[in-house]
């Protein structure tokens, strides 16, 4: 009787090897310093070109001064809520629909018939680039080698502090030589730059199926720090606590982060 012998390949017990990812971690990198940048150079233009931005719409001082205040209490609220929403969608979940909102409101801003129309979409486009922010380090720390981290930190804090010192000198070149609805449209131009490197630099994730944190603690932490941000910007202009709404938005902040807290113990 013939002796039958199995054939066994060499390769047959080795496992697959895993597929390789599409994504460059370098070029995300790049992605989410463009965010911060954008968000951080967007609000320094609408605080320098706030006086051309009254001269161009008619709006009072008092009126005016809430915009960059609405925008800076919404990026507060987004910038520390998004730490919580990362934790469940993973960085480029967020960054890619957020980065398209932002691009959106910021070119339909200049366009805005009133005051609270324009009030509305800046409070849109500072819940959505506050997202920037707390996703920029959370990826560089958690992408780079633990040898080149000290670099990343570096140049996220280069990146700040140039477009911070830029945007005076940008403002007021857009106001002699463009117009003054280049204040919002900056940003609606470089965002997409950060949304291809987003899309070709952060990998998809999977969703976690671990228990999920409060949805309740973090909004009342990141609405009391939106409201305190509020009232210290515009403390001075309302003469602080002789003002009973400086008084209601410290209450209400000081309040929440209580009550945050609480929840959290």
């Amino acid at each position: 009787m013939a002796t039958q012998t199995a054939t066994i390949s060499p390769t047959a017990s080795l496992p697959a090897a895993p597929p390789r990812s599409s994504t460059n971690p370098y070029i995300g990198i790049l992605g989410v310093f463009l965010g911060a940048g954008i968000a951080t150079l967007n609000a320094r233009l609408v605080s320098v070109g706030l006086p051309d931005l009254r001269g161009a719409t008619g709006f009072g001082f008092d009126e005016a001064s809430w915009i960059p205040t609405a925008l800076n209490m919404a990026t507060m609220f987004s910038g520390v809520f998004v730490v919580f929403i990362n934790a469940l969608l993973g960085p480029r979940r967020i960054l890619l629909p957020t980065a398209a909102i932002f691009t959106l409101a910021s070119l339909l801003l200049p366009f805005a018939p009133g005051y609270w129309e324009m009030l509305a979409l800046t409070v849109i486009a500072g819940l959505t680039s506050g997202t920037f922010y707390s996703l920029t380090m959370t990826f560089v720390l958690t992408t780079l080698p633990k040898r080149l981290i000290i670099f990343g930190i570096a140049a996220y804090a280069a990146d700040i502090v140039f477009v911070s010192n830029i945007a005076s000198v940008l403002q007021g070149w857009y106001s002699e030589h463009l117009s003054w609805h280049w204040i919002f449209w900056n940003a609606a131009i470089f965002t997409p730059v950060m949304m291809i490197c987003v899309h070709f630099g952060i990998p998809h994730r999977s969703v976690p199926s671990d228990p999920k944190p409060s949805w309740l603690g973090f909004t009342y932490f990141s609405l009391g720090l939106a409201l305190l941000y509020g009232a210290l910007d515009q403390g001075e202009r309302l003469d602080w606590f002789h003002s009973g709404l400086i008084v209601g938005m410290f209450a209400a902040g000081m309040f929440l982060v209580l009550a945050a807290w609480v929840r959290r113990v």
